[in-house]
């Protein structure tokens, strides 16, 4: 009898074949804990790991808006995670992107006591002008549904943004006084091994 690797352990290692084969079976439970305290999709999310996230999501049994035990959504993972420049930064970008896209993201959520809600999280992280455009973009598409006063925040930074006013790089927190992220909240995040147990 063959016994079916975990999923957690194939998203971990970034074995997509063994993941795919997890999928067709439909072996594994989309609510299922790992002892780091979220879903798969937190974990896929967390690592960086583009094509996990985007296979979870298009079983579309994995709940996007899901918390761990601390409150954070598999958005939040990539928010903190962003900040890292190194190899996964593209990864990440694209992940966040994926998550915004997801119709079922509740952009307006305030479990987390990292930002006000997932829109402020993605705009927050962007680094480059090319990043807060094309988060602007897709935030602009799901402007209905979005905290009105968070949205037009968003839109008047956009402005500052591109009329030259570059100086402040905390935008959205500055102008709009929304909180900076306190990592501190969920350090632990920061720990690589965290994530390989």
């Amino acid at each position: 009898m063959t016994i079916m690797p975990n999923i957690f352990e194939a998203i971990r290692t970034n074995n997509i074949e063994e993941l795919k084969a997890i999928i067709e079976s439909g072996s594994f439970d989309p609510n299922e804990i790992h002892n780091a305290g979220g879903t798969a999709l937190h974990l896929a999310a967390r690592l960086g790991n583009f094509e996990a996230t985007k296979m979870l999501l298009e079983t579309k049994k994995f709940d996007v808006n899901a918390v761990d035990d601390e409150n954070w959504t598999p958005l939040e993972w990539v928010s903190n995670h962003f900040r890292d420049q190194d190899d996964l930064h593209s990864n990440r970008f694209e992940i966040l992107k994926l998550l915004l896209n997801n119709p079922n993201l509740d952009l307006n959520s305030q479990n987390s006591p990292l930002y006000p809600n997932a829109a402020v999280a993605a705009w927050n992280i962007s680094f480059t002008s090319e990043e807060r455009k094309e988060i602007f973009e897709i935030l602009q598409s799901r402007k209905s549904d979005i905290n009105p006063d968070i949205m037009q925040a968003i839109e008047e930074e956009m402005a500052n943004y591109f009329n030259g006013n570059e100086e402040d790089q905390d935008l959205v927190n500055n102008a709009s006084n929304l909180p900076e992220p306190n990592v501190e909240l969920h350090s632990e995040a920061l720990d690589p091994n965290v994530a390989n147990q």
